[in-house]
This record gives structure tokens, sequence and C-alpha cells, in this order.
């Protein structure tokens, strides 16, 4: 799954190399450190518990949160966990995930009305999916 939009009462799925996002967006930062490190620190962050550390920069935002840019995209960035910053193995701030950033590396999936939900943009259905179906399963 890619994205909800509750509004549309739609689901986006995908490749799981459409999970892949450069950045991520957190709400206000709970520093651990005197004073928050300026732009373009570069910090490690652990966006799940079992997340392996990854290598990015910090940008601060007017609204007390930080931007953070990977240096490989990241799979699954999830609104609402925790990212943890890091300079070594010393915590230096966390905040909750409030979204993913950049840009989608393909269009969203629209439903082709087989019970799959496929790529909007291409004529033929040969592109591996995420496995979701949209219509219940009917046991006869």
């Amino acid at each position: 799954m890619l994205a909800l939009d509750a509004d549309a009462n739609t689901v986006v799925v995908g490749t799981r190399a459409e999970l892949d996002r450069p950045a991520l967006v957190t709400e206000r930062v709970n520093w651990l450190v005197p004073a928050p490190p300026p732009a373009g620190t570069e910090v490690t962050v652990q966006i799940r518990s079992h997340h392996t550390p990854a290598e990015a920069r910090i940008e601060p935002r007017e609204d007390g949160g930080v931007e953070v840019v990977f240096a490989c995209p990241q799979a699954a960035i999830t609104p609402g966990q925790l990212a943890v910053l890091y300079d070594g193995e010393r915590v230096v701030g966390g905040a909750t995930i409030a979204r993913a950033a950049g840009e989608m590396s393909a269009p969203p999936k629209a439903h082709d009305g087989s019970g799959l939900a496929r790529d909007a943009s291409r004529a033929s259905h040969d592109a591996p999916l995420i496995g979701v179906e949209t219509s219940p399963v009917r046991r006869g």
C-alpha cells in the first residue's frame, strides 16, 4: 500500500520499489542536545524499531520539525512512527513522522474492474503488484 485517501475512499497500491522515498518530514523534534543542530547536519536516522539507521542530513523547519533527506531512499516511511536521530551512537533527538517526502517513482494505481488495482498509465497489466484485492472473497 502506497497511500490512503479517506476522503475519496481510495487505497493506492504498487510495487515494493514504489514504497521508497528520499525524505520525510517530522512533527516538532524533542532535542536531547543543548541546541538543535544547524541545517545540513549529517545524522543517522532510524524510522522503525528493527530498521537499520540510515545516513541523512536534516533541515530545520519553522514549525519545530525537520525535513530528513536520506543519502539513499528508504522504504515504507510511515506517518505516526518515530524517527530517531543519531550522532554516532548518541541519540540527539526524535520526533513523530508527519509524512514521507519526495516524488513517487511511478504513477498511482487505479482500479481496472478486475478486483485488483493496476497501473493507470499502462495498457497491459503485467506490472508486479503487492497483492491487494479490492473486492471481498466469496466462498461457495
